[in-house]
């Protein structure tokens, strides 16, 4: 005999600048066909719910803002998290929330918020459609939101029907999707400098390296907890960005590379399938 398992998925969506124009529509048609895939018209067997987390420089945290940060995030924006064990996902507090702009020399995040999860496909897909693109690429950031989204540890900040379940209670698959078109660049809300004060905004820079090095923890952090995790790199072939997607992801099998608007939407369809397996239990 087999159950149906419910879905968690939370999705780190790259709305930097370097999506402008037709890459951003193609992410806007490739989501949105995702969450027919998830949350068909017809219903499902389970509970299936969905999140989101864009981001660039910063993640706007919306409604989350105050609890994340003890109420210091007054523009909404949020970056790394402080204390120790920063890869983690345990509850914010002191010396556990997220930095917010006056900490950081380069504040800025995008206009679209956090959206935790929920089987509102109309709020979802309206969501996606008012995304707008800038800023650049601080993919640790989208990481680090999306495992939050999944996790009971964030439930008494995400509240409601956005708080996840427990881990590995046998009846949920937990999953998190890491997408861009870029490499890792932006840390503190900013890139390197050159010495004109120019911007130079590459993986190589101390920053970029810091924003690389924590996406994988946060990836590796989620995996042990059992958390599955996808990675999607759309139009890159950088080799700095290809091998932190390729350590975050769960197997090779979890890895995608979309060269175009339709391997991307084929990459989202992919990962439906995936989790339409893994919610079959025996």
């Amino acid at each position: 005999t087999f159950q149906q398992r419910d879905i968690e998925l939370a999705l780190a969506l790259d709305v930097t600048g370097s999506m402008r124009g037709r890459k951003l529509r193609d992410l806007k048609t490739a989501t949105a066909e995702l969450v027919d895939i998830m949350l068909p018209d017809a219903g499902t067997a389970n509970k299936v719910r969905l999140a989101f987390a864009p981001y660039s420089n910063g993640v706007n945290a919306g409604t989350y803002a105050d609890a994340s940060t003890g109420g210091r995030a007054g523009n909404r924006c949020t970056y790394e998290r402080q204390g120790v064990a920063p890869e983690k996902d345990h509850a914010p507090g002191p010396d556990a929330y997220l930095a917010v702009d006056s900490d950081v020399p380069g504040s800025d995040c995008p206009n679209a918020a956090v959206v935790g999860l929920t089987s509102d496909k109309r709020l979802l897909k309206a969501t996606v459609r008012g995304y707008v693109d800038g800023g650049t690429t601080a993919g640790h950031l989208g990481a680090q939101w999306a495992s939050y989204l999944v996790s009971p540890n964030w439930g008494g900040v995400l509240g409601g029907e956005s708080e996840p379940v427990a881990y590995n209670d046998g009846k949920t698959v937990k999953a998190i999707v890491l997408m861009t078109d870029g490499e890792f660049n932006t840390w503190d809300g900013m890139c390197d400098t050159d010495r004109r004060g120019n911007q130079t905004c590459n993986p190589y820079g101390e920053r970029g390296r810091k924003s690389n090095k924590r996406a994988k923890e946060i990836c590796e952090a989620a995996k042990l907890r059992g958390v599955v995790v996808y990675s999607i790199g759309f139009e890159i072939g950088h080799p700095a960005a290809l091998d932190t997607l390729g350590k975050c992801a769960s197997s090779p099998l979890h890895f995608f590379r979309a060269e175009n608007g339709d391997e991307l939407r084929q990459a989202f369809a992919s990962i439906g399938a995936s989790l339409s397996n893994l919610r079959l239990a025996k």
